[in-house]
């Protein structure tokens, strides 16, 4: 899972639960028939001299796989961008403990754009507020670019208006429009997004003008990764213990 955007507020949850408090309820998945199995692998290890920190962690990644592809299926279906579903990854645990095996998949959180292919690799780092939602939203500043002529700009993306004012030439001259939008804020769709479904509205095309102290729409929580975890757990098991028998056999075959 992606952490919190800082300056964003999470929704309360039914039960008075933050999505942080409800994640530590679903983000494990059950491994019970799969201990005794660990437990030959690592003995095997040993016997033969080797490290089970690399076969452990190869069959928790297995294990995770059929989680993490019900989770990019639903993403894939829903998705407006597709930056979502292209950032999961799963991948070795970063702290290393002798004899223990850790996988970590979800959607990755880019902290700096310059140096990853978002259009490529994709980012993640929405992926809390796709699985919790939020309340009413209030533009931020944070972060935010500067663009020059930004009430030009948004002015030209306007589709021309019906006016009986030739002038006007089917949409608000820019110095009318800036004068009449000063204090407002804008909000915009991607334009060129391959996905855009014009006309389907928020989140697929949008342009909306909020006044001061304006919010607009809360973002439902669709709990993808919560379902992923509870309808991808009894395949995730038995992608454990299929992986722990064949990292034992291949120990047992190089002896």
């Amino acid at each position: 899972m992606a952490v919190p955007i800082p300056g964003t507020t999470p929704r309360i949850l039914d039960g008075g639960q933050t999505g942080a408090q409800r994640a530590e309820g679903f983000v494990t998945v059950q491994t019970s028939g799969a201990r005794e199995l660990a437990r030959e692998l690592l003995r095997a290890s040993t016997k033969f001299g080797r490290d089970a920190t690399k076969p452990l962690t190869d069959a928790a990644k297995a294990a995770m796989k059929p989680v993490m592809d019900r989770y990019i299926a639903k993403a894939q279906q829903n998705q407006v961008s597709g930056n979502l579903y292209r950032s999961v990854r799963i991948q070795a645990g970063k702290k290393k403990y002798d004899g223990v095996g850790i996988a970590v998949g979800g959607p990755l959180h880019i902290a700096n754009a310059e140096e990853w292919d978002v259009a490529k690799k994709g980012a993640g780092n929405h992926a809390w507020l796709v699985e919790f939602g939020t309340g009413r939203r209030r533009p931020s500043t944070q972060g935010r670019r500067t663009y020059l002529n930004v009430h030009e700009k948004i002015n030209n993306s306007f589709r021309p208006i019906r006016n009986d004012n030739p002038s006007m030439g089917g949409r608000f001259d820019n110095e009318q429009f800036e004068r009449m939008g000063r204090g407002f804020y804008f909000i915009m769709g991607t334009k060129n997004n391959p996905n855009r479904k014009q006309g389907a509205g928020y989140p697929h095309d949008f342009l909306m003008a909020l006044a001061p102290g304006q919010t607009y729409g809360a973002m439902p929580a669709r709990h993808w990764m919560e379902e992923s975890i509870r309808e991808g757990s009894g395949a995730a098991l038995q992608s454990l213990l299929a992986a722990l028998k064949q990292q034992i056999d291949k120990l047992q075959r190089a002896a």
